[in-house]
C-alpha cells in the first residue's frame, strides 16, 4: 500500500471517530392514570329498589369514565375477579373490607357510596379510599331536591366531576335543585342547557361561613 493510500485511510478513520453519534430522543413519558373500582351503591331497599341502586351506580361510573381522568375497572371484570377469588361480602363493606376488595382487584382506590331519602330530598354520599394505606382520600355529599331522574342526570354528573378532580367544591356538601318544565335541562358546570323552556337550576355549596351562598341560572 502506498503512503498516499495509507494516509487517506488514516484520515477517514479519524473523521469517523470524531463524528458525533446520533442522539435518540427518549420516548415520551406517559402519565399513569389512577385505577379505581366503584362498589355498588347501597341504601335502604324501602326507599329504592335494587335496580335503582344499580342504575345510579352505573350512571356515576359512566360519567366518571367520560372525564378521561381516571381508569375505571369495568363492573363485569370486577365481579369476575371477586368471584374467582372467592370473596364473599356480608353486610355493609367497611373501610377494611374496601381495602381487601381493592387488593383483590389490583386497583389504587375504591369508591363506595350510599343513597338515602328524607321527604323530597335525596342524599348521595360518596367516599374515596386509598387501597395501599386504607386512608379516606376524600368524601362528598350531594343533597338533591328532586326525583331519581335528577340524581341520574344531575347528581351523578356533579359527583363524577368532583371525584375526577375537575371541580373543587367549596365545602363537603352540595345542594342541587332542578326545577324543570316539559324539557329536561342538562346540568353542565352549574348551568342549565336546554331549548324551548324556562328552567332554573340552583347549586348551593353549604358552608359554615356563608350558608346562603347560592349560584342560580335561568335560561330561556
Amino acid at each position: 500500500m502506498s503512503l498516499r493510500a495509507l494516509f487517506l485511510l488514516l484520515c477517514a478513520g479519524f473523521a469517523t471517530a470524531q463524528a458525533p453519534s446520533a442522539t435518540v430522543a427518549p420516548p415520551p413519558k406517559v402519565e399513569r392514570k389512577t385505577t379505581v373500582a366503584v362498589l355498588a351503591f347501597t341504601g335502604s331497599f324501602k326507599q329504592f329498589t335494587a335496580d335503582e341502586f344499580t342504575a345510579v351506580t352505573n350512571r356515576f361510573e359512566t360519567e366518571l369514565m367520560k372525564t378521561g381522568k381516571i381508569q375505571i375497572l369495568e363492573r363485569r371484570n370486577m365481579d369476575a375477579i371477586l368471584q374467582e377469588q372467592g370473596f364473599q361480602q356480608t353486610g355493609a363493606c367497611t373501610s377494611e373490607c374496601q381495602v381487601q376488595v381493592g387488593q383483590l382487584l389490583g386497583v389504587d382506590r375504591i369508591i363506595s357510596g350510599d343513597i338515602g331519602k328524607v321527604g323530597d330530598m335525596i342524599t348521595m354520599n360518596l367516599k374515596l379510599v386509598d387501597v395501599e394505606n386504607g386512608a379516606n382520600v376524600m368524601s362528598h355529599a350531594i343533597d338533591i331536591k328532586g326525583d331519581l331522574q335528577t340524581v341520574l342526570r344531575g347528581g351523578c354528573y356533579e359527583m363524577a366531576q368532583i371525584f375526577a378532580g375537575i371541580k373543587q367544591p367549596g365545602s363537603d356538601r352540595t345542594v342541587l335543585t332542578a326545577e324543570k318544565s316539559s324539557v329536561w335541562p342538562w346540568i353542565v358546570g352549574g348551568v342549565a342547557v336546554l331549548a324551548g323552556a324556562v328552567t332554573t337550576v340552583v347549586i348551593l355549596n353549604q358552608s359554615s361561613t356563608n350558608p346562603d351562598q347560592t349560584k342560580k341560572a335561568t335560561i330561556e
